[in-house]
């Protein structure tokens, strides 16, 4: 019995990729005008084929070898279940840790307060005590006021 169900197995994984390189044939053909070319595809076509069906071959060998068994995979479901939620809980924790941070981070700077800046700022000028000018009194001028 086990002896068939393993040579079922290796079948089932050749056929499977037998079938991949088969709908994958089309390629080679349209790349087979550049006969070099052609060649090369065929043979990445080949490797690809039998990677996908070997893959796919395990995964659903796997699948049935556990529907087989119904405790194991109620053990693997709670399991799943339990990482899930933990998961799910670490994300949460890590999105109201951010929001405190930020909170903090913005309690430390009040709005009230002029923020500081990276660069030089002009000086700035004065103009209504510029010791006279045209309106003002006195005999000043603009340009004196800017050199003050």
């Amino acid at each position: 019995n086990k002896a068939l169900a393993m040579v079922l197995r290796i079948l089932g994984a050749v056929l499977m990729s037998v079938g991949i390189g088969l709908v994958l044939k089309p390629l080679e053909v349209v790349a087979d005008v550049i006969p070099c070319i052609g060649d090369l595809v065929g043979a990445a076509i080949c490797c690809v084929s039998s990677i996908i069906g070997v893959t796919l071959s395990l995964i659903v060998i796997g699948i049935a070898w556990v529907a087989n068994r119904p405790i194991i995979l109620a053990v693997g479901g709670a399991g799943f279940v339990v990482v899930g939620l933990l998961v799910w809980n670490g994300i949460r924790m890590k999105k109201a840790n951010q929001a405190q941070t930020a909170s903090a981070f913005h309690g430390a700077n009040p709005p009230d307060k002029k923020p500081v800046q990276a660069y030089p700022v002009e000086p700035e000028y004065d103009l209504r005590n510029d010791g006279g000018g045209v309106g003002v009194g006195g005999g000043g001028t603009f340009a004196n006021s800017l050199n003050k």
